[in-house]
């Protein structure tokens, strides 16, 4: 049952672990139409995660889209290598129901292959 777990050791937690994905050069990004990555090689403790996530959808749309984004990397972990991520999702307006779930597809189809590119900074 370990295995089904998203421990903290595999989040990000604190603001200067956020800053870090816009002040590095070496950052990488990967734009998607509905969401984008940023990723930051880090100092060999496997892959993190960090979201960004602003909606005015309300607490239960944003949390369900979290917890979708979390399961889909607990799957794909051991294959996104030692990088921190942070998956920025930005919506305005309204979002449709199949909105989270487009949101994980889009990320799954894209984020062990996508054409990461290095940020201008």
């Amino acid at each position: 049952m370990k295995e089904q777990t998203f421990p903290p050791q595999n989040r990000l937690h604190f603001s200067w672990q956020y800053q870090r994905f816009y002040k590095n050069a070496e950052t990488q990004v990967l734009r998607l139409r509905i969401c984008t990555v940023f990723r930051l090689k880090n100092s060999g403790e496997g892959a993190r995660l960090g979201m960004s996530i602003k909606t005015n959808q309300g607490s239960v749309v944003r949390n369900r889209l979290k917890r979708q984004i979390r399961e889909l990397f607990r799957h794909q972990k051991g294959s996104l290598g030692d990088f921190d991520y942070n998956v920025v999702v930005s919506q305005k307006g309204p979002m449709s129901p199949d909105f989270p779930a487009r949101i994980v597809e889009a990320l799954r189809v894209n984020w062990l292959e996508g054409k990461y590119v290095a940020s201008r900074h």
